[in-house]
């Protein structure tokens, strides 16, 4: 997008907080004070023209200024929105229940045929929010960001199959009838009602963290494994190999309650979970600013501030290039 282009959304007040980012980035470049000059002339002086003797810095300081004004309230928006969310949610919930509840009662007169059970999918975007979603029998799934699931709008009477692209924790009701399980691409997780974690991201080592219960694995290039409470299984998405292993649970799951933490982690391990919170795209210039390591919780914080705590702390500088993110500069290596 033009710096044109830019400044016309600014001006009819159009901008997303991406495009903020980049104006502001744009306007701190000299041939950016030359093109906007010649914008400012051209077009919005003739709709109201400008002071006498007003120079072109006074103006570029006036958008600066506002569209930092924007982007600080961006925060308190986010927190807002935050803070009704689960109510709305709760909501809506509440009604799809006694919905269901009321199909549910019309199909008990009736006998039901397989063709009649649909699938649904519940996709949460990069940049979205967590998603707590009840399922036909009860169970509940808690679905991080740029994550999709799919379940049938009722499971059979001898098993229940839903199938994960991405991060989910899962409340799965008891019942020894219909065992539950979770299907993902290089695995499956097998469980009767317990509590768990399923990491399946693309590209990424896949995860399954037990909080409760029992659960047995079984991967597609390997034999079936079961775990323990506060055990870990992880696949390697190169070598296809695994490894089982005691963690600590007090602090996992954050992202349920809209909070993301991290703690003494690479930032090139850490581009794919800022991607996806944030909804953006990042690359490095440079391996020094691989390297960085990080520690934080950025509750709240937009991408703008969290990039500025990051600079204060390593030195590391950001610009915004082609939609992208760049981070170089780094003292790391």
């Amino acid at each position: 997008m033009t710096i044109k282009d830019l400044l016309e959304k600014w001006h009819h007040n159009n901008l997303t907080p991406f495009e903020r980012l980049q104006l502001i980035e744009a306007l701190e470049k000299g041939e950016g004070k030359k093109e906007f000059l010649s914008l400012w002339e051209d077009v919005w002086n003739q709709e109201k023209p400008a002071e006498s003797g007003d120079p072109i810095d006074k103006k570029l300081e006036e958008i600066r200024f506002e569209l930092k004004k924007e982007i600080r309230s961006q925060k308190t928006k986010v927190f807002t929105m935050r803070r009704w969310l689960p109510l709305v949610a709760a909501s809506i919930a509440s009604l799809l229940l006694v919905f269901w509840f009321s199909t549910l009662n019309e199909d008990d007169t009736k006998e039901r045929k397989p063709e009649e059970i649909s699938q649904r999918e519940i996709r949460v975007p990069k940049g979205g929010k967590a998603q707590r979603i009840l399922l036909p029998d009860s169970s509940i799934v808690w679905l991080n960001v740029d994550s999709k699931l799919s379940f049938p709008s009722s499971f059979s009477d001898s098993s229940r199959i839903i199938r994960l692209e991405g991060e989910g924790y899962f409340d799965v009701k008891e019942d020894e009838r219909r065992p539950f399980t979770v299907e993902a691409d290089d695995f499956s997780t097998h469980v009767m009602g317990t509590t768990f974690y399923i990491s399946s991201y693309s590209g990424e080592n896949q995860k399954v963290i037990l909080t409760s219960g029992k659960v047995k694995i079984n991967p597609k290039e390997a034999q079936e494994i079961f775990l323990s409470p506060e055990e870990e299984w992880v696949q390697s998405h190169l070598t296809k190999k695994w490894e089982k292993r005691r963690i600590s649970i007090e602090k996992l799951g954050q992202w349920k309650e809209g909070l993301f933490s991290f703690s003494d982690k690479r930032l090139e391990d850490l581009e794919p979970e800022l991607e996806r919170w944030y909804g953006v795209e990042i690359e490095f210039e440079d391996e020094g600013s691989k390297n960085c390591k990080i520690s934080g919780k950025p509750t709240h914080k937009s991408i703008w501030d969290l990039l500025e705590s990051f600079s204060f702390i390593t030195g590391l500088e950001y610009k915004v290039i082609d939609n992208k993110i760049l981070l170089y500069g780094g003292r790391c290596n």
